[in-house]
């Protein structure tokens, strides 16, 4: 069974678990704060970065585009156009819409930055 590993407040984690959600894919969903001095992401994602997908055979995958991508790839139900036009489209929205969450965590950052930062 699939292993994923995010926090419940990551809209990165968030994308892959509605993927694998809406696509009925069986998994387990483990919290883990990358923060956390005792945090295992590293194990499975040398940047230090979540969500992180533990796949049956160990492998990791990581970068929530790239998780998606492989989420649908191996979904009886396509999410995801297959022809490139629109395959494009969709993946096109996808890059605007991380590019807002990156904008959104970044100033959720900043908000939580000590005055003396």
């Amino acid at each position: 069974m699939l292993t994923l590993i995010g926090t419940l407040n990551s809209p990165y984690t968030r994308k892959a678990r509605l993927m694998l959600l809406e696509s009925n894919i069986p998994h387990h969903f483990i919290i883990d704060l990358p923060r956390d001095a005792n945090t295992k992401i590293v194990q499975y994602n040398p940047l230090k970065r979540i969500p992180v997908l533990i796949l049956e055979d160990k492998t990791s995958v990581f970068d929530s585009p790239v998780i998606t991508d492989y989420i649908d790839n191996i979904s009886g139900d396509k999410l995801i156009p297959k022809d490139t036009h629109n395959r494009m489209l969709v993946k096109r929205w996808e890059a605007i819409a991380d590019g807002i969450m990156d904008a959104a965590v970044q100033i959720r950052m900043e908000r939580d930055r000590k005055v003396e930062q």
